[in-house]
């Protein structure tokens, strides 16, 4: 039987932005802390100027002010330490410099983060931003869950999505477990925001149509054959989530596209944060989410913690 644990962290990671956004999604942060007595680690990123910049600017006659980028974004490292220190939460800062992935990877590793929070980049919803460079890259590349923060406008969520998929048919551990680390964070922060927890499995009827067609089986067959098969998929759904069931308050078991189906519930109900898991395709670890989890993640319009299987390696390579 799986054991049911509560997940706590020992560090966690947020990176700074220049975004309004920022300080409800810190709020957050520091709750999380506070439950978890976690060290906070802020990242702060600075991509210095080229050279070859700086001179055309100046050939063109123009002077760059003396208040510079790095001063600017210092003063903005300042408050949130001290927001930080008046809440009684251990943080420190670290400015990464030039490839902002590599170097957030870097201290990732390095650090041991327990989770890489960040606020999205634009008012207009997550899916715009996680086709962006940096926050897409930081969910398929990044050896710790990310949560990906949409700017709100009040500091709680109320409701939490985890999605899971059991597959009856396959018994592939690291796919398990998965599945369960994705039950454990969401309930921890269901827990934390005082917020309702619902569980999704979108379970698909492979070949339906063949054997309408080609396979000769009647209506009344097919229909048999995809009962079955849902009969299955709740069997094993129910096994998962036995340790976790206190704390759901509802279940959905939907048949379907995986990715349209958690999208259209997610749109539907209005969810705050879905829980997921990340599969690696087959043969290129570490460098491509699952086909289902990107396109979750291209339609969603809501805030997204995204987990790693067991034995992630991140494929940016990290010097020790």
């Amino acid at each position: 039987m799986t054991e049911l644990i509560t997940k706590k962290w020992n560090q966690i990671g947020w990176l700074q932005t220049d975004q309004a956004a920022d300080e409800l999604a810190f709020q957050r942060v520091i709750r999380l802390c506070q439950d978890s007595q976690a060290r906070l680690a802020i990242l702060n990123t600075l991509e210095e100027m080229p050279d070859r910049l700086h001179t055309l600017i100046a050939s063109l006659g123009f002077s760059l002010s003396a208040y510079s980028e790095h001063e600017a974004k210092q003063e903005s490292l300042d408050k949130t330490l001290e927001v930080a220190a008046n809440s009684q939460v251990a943080a420190h800062c670290h400015t990464v410099r030039g490839r902002p992935l590599e170097g957030i990877l870097q201290q990732v590793v390095t650090h041991g983060y327990d989770l890489l929070m960040k606020s999205a980049q634009s008012s207009y919803g997550i899916r715009h931003v996680l086709l962006g460079h940096l926050d897409r890259q930081l969910i398929r590349k990044c050896p710790c869950p990310v949560w990906i923060e949409k700017p709100a406008t009040r500091s709680s969520h109320d409701r939490i999505l985890a999605a899971v998929d059991p597959a009856p048919f396959a018994d592939v551990i690291e796919h398990n477990q998965l599945n369960v680390d994705v039950l454990r964070w969401a309930s921890y922060l269901a827990e934390i925001e005082h917020a309702q927890l619902d569980v999704v499995h979108v379970w698909p009827f492979h070949h339906e149509r063949r054997l309408h067609g080609r396979g000769g089986f009647s209506d009344s067959e097919v229909a048999g054959v995809g009962a079955e098969i849902r009969r299955r998929h709740e069997t094993a759904l129910n096994d998962l989530i036995e340790p976790f069931r206190s704390k759901i308050q509802r279940v959905h078991l939907l048949k379907g596209d995986a990715a349209e189906e958690i999208s259209r519930l997610a749109a539907r109900q209005s969810f705050d944060v879905v829980v997921m898991g990340t599969v690696c395709r087959s043969g290129i670890q570490g460098l491509l989410i699952g086909n289902t989890a990107e396109t979750v993640l291209d339609q969603i319009d809501c805030s997204v913690v995204a987990l790693k299987p067991p034995g992630f390696v991140s494929p940016v390579g990290i010097s020790q």
